[in-house]
């Protein structure tokens, strides 16, 4: 499935959890709001904020797990690796049953093609916390660098049924980020067999099958997605749009005019849109403009000056 094994060092940011799975007694009500107040800070990306809060606790000895923790996270996202290994092992030495310095240590390590190692602290981390999706996924991204591809989609499977996203993610980064459709494809594949029927997934699995060329496939998992979302919740627009949109790529105009507006009725704006391409594309020109109309008209949107301008663009399928 996989053939090539680059995308191990890009995931790696990825792989370093984005907050403290499991928070220890901080001790004192002072220091506990600073430590809180650089959690948050990282949290909503200000390094700096919370690297001056953090590293002010750990000059006058009040470092611990967690503060050493969000110290090696801040250091390997400015890319300091040395810094980083050091808070990071100096997490593991203040409390070392505490799981996420040592999976966050295994993410550095992947980052460093240090593979061996990488596996051996993220095995630790799953250790201590049998449900540490993070955890397995480091495990499995080092197995595979190594190529021990049967034991790297086992300790996938098991993030995927702990936590779904922490393996749908990886997919959508491959695609989104590397534009790599096909290990996009991989992680979501993977996402589908421990929880099946995800519908956002089935959308993204989609969205990389279409990118890769496989029409048919893309939308099978298309219309799965649409099937299985709620009218009204999410993600059910991704999948209305992907279904009705793969349909008007594929010329099946017939079946956006039999479906198109079945589960959602006649003002919901997309049904318009899709209706008004696919008349547009098969020169139906009264129709076209009068549903093209009612579109605008429902989405709030301007009208252009030129619906045949507009409908020429957007009913260009996209590159693949």
């Amino acid at each position: 499935m996989i053939k090539k094994i680059r995308f191990i060092v890009m995931f790696s940011l990825m792989l370093i959890g984005p907050m403290c799975a499991v928070c220890q007694d901080l001790g004192g009500g002072a220091r506990e709001e600073i430590v809180n107040l650089a959690i948050q800070h990282y949290e909503e990306g200000k390094l700096q904020e919370s690297y001056d809060l953090l590293a002010s606790l750990a000059k006058e000895n009040n470092g611990d797990a967690v503060v050493f923790l969000y110290l090696g996270r801040i250091a390997f996202q400015n890319g300091n690796m040395e810094a980083a290994e050091k808070c990071f092992r100096k997490a593991i030495e203040a409390d070392p049953k505490f799981a996420p310095p040592h999976s966050d240590l295994s993410a550095m390590l992947l980052s460093q093609k240090r593979y061996t190692e990488a596996e051996t602290s993220a095995g630790t981390a799953v250790k201590l916390d049998p449900r540490y999706a993070l955890g397995f996924a480091n495990l499995g991204m080092a197995q595979l660098a190594q190529k021990k591809k049967g034991e790297a989609r086992a300790s996938f499977l098991k993030a995927a049924k702990i936590d779904p996203s922490a393996i749908t993610n990886c997919g959508v980064d491959m695609m989104l980020k590397q534009n790599d459709p096909e290990t996009a494809n991989y992680f979501f594949e993977i996402s589908l067999e421990a929880v099946p029927g995800q519908p956002l997934v089935l959308f993204n699995s989609g969205q990389a099958h279409k990118l890769l060329g496989n029409d048919r496939k893309a939308l099978d998992m298309f219309k799965k997605a649409y099937d299985l979302s709620e009218v009204g919740k999410k993600p059910f627009g991704l999948a209305y749009y992907g279904y009705f949109r793969q349909l008007l790529d594929m010329g099946d105009y017939d079946t956006i005019f039999k479906q198109g507006l079945s589960r959602v009725g006649v003002d919901y704006p997309d049904g318009q849109l899709i209706r008004a391409l696919a008349y547009y594309r098969m020169g139906r020109k009264a129709e076209f403009e009068k549903t093209a109309k009612k579109y605008f008209e429902l989405s709030g949107e301007k009208m252009p000056d030129s619906l045949e301008q507009w409908a020429k663009e957007a009913s260009r399928a996209p590159a693949k």
